[in-house]
């Protein structure tokens, strides 16, 4: 008796360029798996890091448009740690006259 897959699998086809399917496959023989199981893995993660990608380009045209030559860190720190409150509140007591 055959084993049924707990998930379905689905057959696509791509096309790519032949450069692109040797650089596929002599990854997957470095990795030691099948250029389908490479595939699936590059998809997979493409897939999962399509937030955190998208949300770093739209923070870097926007730090462009607004003239910074480099991004803050992602994501930006709490101002209580940065120091704002502190000066702020160092300004209402009065320092620095």
């Amino acid at each position: 008796m055959v084993a049924r897959r707990r998930k379905p699998i689905r057959q696509i086809n791509l096309r790519i360029t032949e450069h692109l399917r040797k650089r596929l496959e002599a990854t997957a023989a470095a990795r030691g798996i099948s250029t389908n199981q490479l595939m699936g893995q590059l998809l997979e993660a493409g897939l999962e890091n399509k937030n955190k990608t998208f949300a770093e380009d739209i923070a870097k045209a926007v730090a462009k448009r607004l003239g910074f030559s480099k991004v803050p860190p992602w994501p930006p720190l709490p101002r209580t740690l940065i120091g704002s409150a502190s000066s702020q509140q160092h300004k209402k007591e009065g320092g620095d006259k």
